[in-house]
């Protein structure tokens, strides 16, 4: 199987900017599980909705979030 060192460097995709979109995706990726999580401890816990002010402005930001995950 060939690999990218059998390419000339003149003809080699950018890999910085693959990279830099696949750990966008995955960080994004963890911190709306992370919200997820913190969702689920604090229903579980407190049978209730989290009183938090931070909390809900976090949900506001995830679905844009999620959207540039997406792309990226």
């Amino acid at each position: 199987m060939a690999g990218l060192d059998t390419v000339p460097p003149a003809d080699q995709p950018p890999i910085n900017v693959t990279r830099l979109s696949f750990q966008t995706m995955v960080g994004i990726g963890t911190l709306l599980a992370l919200l997820g999580v913190v969702y689920l401890f604090v229903r579980i816990r407190d049978h209730s909705l989290p009183k938090w002010r931070w909390f809900y402005w976090a949900l506001v930001v995830a679905g844009p979030a999620a959207t540039v995950a997406l792309i990226a």
